[in-house]
């Protein structure tokens, strides 16, 4: 028994260095999360049954059972402590992977989200065309098109009211 405790140490001890090594060098893609929205990762879609968490469950199995094998006579209890530190292994790396994805932040920006906000007119917005508009949103400032039902000069003030695609609809404040 102590032979298959040593084999699946070494082969998951194997496969965990070669993927800490492959994600440490930017390859360590993991298909496991899903990524659908392309928005970036969200922490509820880390799956629990994968690849890596069965690699985790064998490395705390394998090593558990080395290293219990002369303390622990009876195999069966040998094989529930060493099941136990292999699913807290399991358990452990999972809530850490789900921990540091909910780190991960989207920025990215979206016209909706201008909503309400306040604006410089940069580029001349005239009645029935389009111009440019200056905004502060999150500490970053955006430069985008702009319509108004009304003409508006260049360093005028505005309000967002709205946005037809990535054009936003403005009115003087």
């Amino acid at each position: 028994m102590y032979n298959v405790f040593l084999y699946i140490a070494i082969a998951a001890s194997a496969v965990f260095v070669i993927q800490l090594v492959m994600t440490l060098i930017g390859l360590g893609g993991d298909a496991d999360v899903d990524v659908a929205d392309s928005d970036g990762l969200d922490a509820d879609t880390v799956g629990i049954f994968t690849f890596k968490n069965l690699v985790n469950f064998l490395l705390g199995y394998g090593w558990a059972g080395i290293c219990f094998y002369n303390t622990i006579s009876s195999m069966l209890w040998l094989q529930m402590v060493a099941v136990g530190i292999g699913l807290l292994f399991f358990l452990v790396f999972w809530l850490l992977l789900k921990q540091i994805l909910r780190l991960s932040q989207d920025s990215t920006f979206h016209p909706e989200q201008a909503i309400g906000l306040a604006a410089d007119v940069y580029l001349h917005i005239p009645v029935d065309g389009r111009g440019k508009v200056l905004f502060s949103y999150r500490g970053s400032v955006h430069e985008l098109e702009a319509i108004c039902e009304e003409d508006l000069p260049t360093g005028a003030k505005c309000k967002i009211i709205g946005n037809k695609g990535d054009v936003l609809v403005v009115e003087k404040i």
